[in-house]
């Protein structure tokens, strides 16, 4: 999640509703959920997370990762249904502007 205007304001919050101890990673604010994370950037701050990607706007769903088994599939079907990809260090990334407006990472579980 991406927020400018109120960021300490919506990561407590969010840490609140999650019952989750904020830590700070680089430029994320990260909150354990179990078995997920919710990571909320500034907005002026997700070139560095979403190298290439503008931000939208000042608040945003910004990117979300899906857990797969095997990646080399995982990208194969996604490139054979014409969407590009870009490798990232454990996987690979879809551009929001190719997935209504949202990133998505893939990596394995």
């Amino acid at each position: 999640m991406a927020a400018e205007d109120g960021f300490d304001a919506i990561a407590d919050r969010c840490a609140r509703v999650l019952q989750a101890r904020p830590e700070r990673d680089g430029p994320r604010t990260a909150l354990d959920m179990g078995n997920g994370q919710l990571e909320i950037v500034r907005a002026s701050d997700a070139g560095e997370v979403l190298p290439g990607e503008p931000a939208p706007s000042e608040s945003y769903l910004a990117a979300m990762t899906v857990l797969v088994d095997d990646i080399d599939t995982a990208r194969a079907t996604v490139e054979r249904g014409g969407t590009a990809t870009r490798t990232t260090g454990d996987g690979f990334f879809v551009s929001p502007r190719d997935a209504y407006g949202a990133g998505l990472f893939f990596t394995t579980r």
